[in-house]
This record gives structure tokens, sequence and C-alpha cells, in this order.
């Protein structure tokens, strides 16, 4: 339902029912008859912002379990996890995995969001840091945006140098996380 005037503000409530809330709401939207509406969305956002970490822990799994189970035969269902990630990543912003998700999610939705999901994978590739064993395949993933963000091959045309140059660094960073899987995920990109 939408917000009321009669529900208490979340800066308020005990850690304990902060929590609760930040649970109910994060499920609603993954697991619910349908997506929250806006003003619940807001409220699940700031309850994950004031929510202790082990809420946010609980949220990101159920929301990349949803999204890895999903994201090739449900799409619009798995879409349902961008809203939590998104608030994941805001309730804490140096947290590199909402970051990384939120980029995987936008990049597999029905209708990818090639710029917003670089953008999102570029922070967790910063975030994590050298912690490769941590989001392997964000590189991959930053590379196939890289690539559709490129307008020539857009237009089945040839990148110019510095688009080329861009794309190459981004690919030579995921041969570099991959490392033995290279080989496999370039016969079976899917």
């Amino acid at each position: 339902g939408a917000v009321g005037a009669d529900q208490p503000a979340i800066e308020s409530m005990p850690q304990a029912r902060v929590g609760e809330l930040a649970l109910t709401l994060g499920y609603r939207q993954l697991h619910g008859e349908g997506a929250l509406e806006p003003a619940s969305r807001e409220r699940m956002r700031a309850a994950i912002d004031h929510a202790p970490r082990e809420v946010r822990d609980a949220l990101l799994d159920m929301a990349v379990r949803l999204r890895r189970e999903t994201w090739v035969n449900d799409k619009r269902r798995m879409e349902r996890t961008i809203p939590v990630f998104e608030a994941l990543a805001s309730a804490d912003p140096r947290w590199h995995p909402p970051h990384g998700q939120l980029g995987y999610a936008l990049l597999d939705q029905v209708k990818s969001d090639w710029a917003r999901s670089k953008q999102a994978l570029d922070r967790a590739v910063e975030l994590r840091g050298d912690a490769v064993h941590e989001g392997r395949y964000y590189q991959y993933a930053r590379a196939v945006c890289a690539i559709h963000l490129d307008q020539a091959f857009e237009r089945g045309g040839p990148s110019d140098a510095a688009t080329r140059e861009s794309v190459l660094e981004v690919l030579r960073g995921a041969r570099r996380d991959l490392d033995d899987e290279w080989d496999t995920l370039l016969q079976k990109p899917d």
C-alpha cells in the first residue's frame, strides 16, 4: 500500500523494526504479486538505508538468487531486483556487490541500459580493487556494455581508435580477471 501519514518515520523506529521493515518490503519487491508502488519503494529504500548490515546481507542474497534464477528466462521478474540493488548500493556506497549486481541486472533486463550498467560495473570494479575472486565477471560485463555503447558498433561500422583502445582495455581486464575461464567464456558467452 501507499505510505501514509500514520506510518512512523523510519529514523524513529527501533533498529529491529527497521530491519524487519526492510526485509518485508524487500521480499515483497522481489517475490510479491507485483512490484512495489513508488511510495513503498521509497519506504523500502529508507528502511534499507537504516537497516543493520545483516539485513542488507540477507536482502543482497535474496536479490542475487532471484537475479541468477531469472536473468535468462524471466527478465521481467529479474527486473524486480533493480530497486533492491539500487537501494543497497545507495545505503552503502563503498560496498561493491550491490553495484556489480545492479550492473548485471541493468545489462540483462528486457531493454538493456548499457550506460547505467557500465557505470554501476565501473564503480564495482573500482570498489572491489584487486579482490578479483569477488565479482569475476564485472570486467566482462563492462566490456559488453562498452561495445554496445560504441555508436559505430551499433551501426555495424568500424570503431575509432580511441573507442577501440578503450574497449580493448576493458577486455584485457576481463581476461585478467577470468584467467582460466576466459577461453570457455569465449566459446559460450551466455
